[in-house]
């Protein structure tokens, strides 16, 4: 245990003592050849947004399951009052992912490979508002 812990700590303290130099401006006391910071690169950006798989993936990703939640959500308002917890929780799971593909628009090739993370919380989304819909028109049937 205490080899591995050594090693850990002969790989990771100069990055991190690096890391506080630089932040203060001091001269850095310890080698690195780890800078640990990362610079955004506006090339990256437009590579990014002028790649068509990005927009592609947007729209298989998010168009039928938008529209069927938008849909569902305007014929039965209650649901989200009622169900609100339970939804965040996909929603949370969606804004995940759509923060992940942000990240990755900035940072490496976002072709959408990080976006379809979102798809399982989009669907389970739209089920259980289809559940909890057909609930609700069954009791007003009745």
């Amino acid at each position: 245990l205490y080899g591995g812990m050594s090693w850990w700590v002969r790989q990771f303290a100069p990055r991190i003592i690096g890391g506080v130099a630089y932040f203060k401006g001091d001269k850095l006391p310890i080698e690195s050849s780890f800078s640990g910071f990362w610079v955004i690169k506006t090339d990256t950006i437009i590579r990014n947004l002028s790649n068509t798989n990005f927009y592609f993936s947007y729209l298989l990703t998010f168009f039928p399951l938008l529209l069927l939640g938008l849909y569902i959500s305007n014929r039965h308002k209650t649901l989200l009052r009622t169900h609100f917890k339970v939804l965040l929780v996909f929603l949370v799971g969606i804004a995940t992912s759509l923060a992940m593909h942000t990240f990755a628009i900035v940072a490496a090739w976002a072709d959408g490979r990080l976006l379809w993370a979102s798809y399982p919380f989009g669907v389970c989304y739209c089920m259980f508002l289809l559940s909890k819909s057909n609930d609700d028109t069954s009791s007003e049937i009745k």
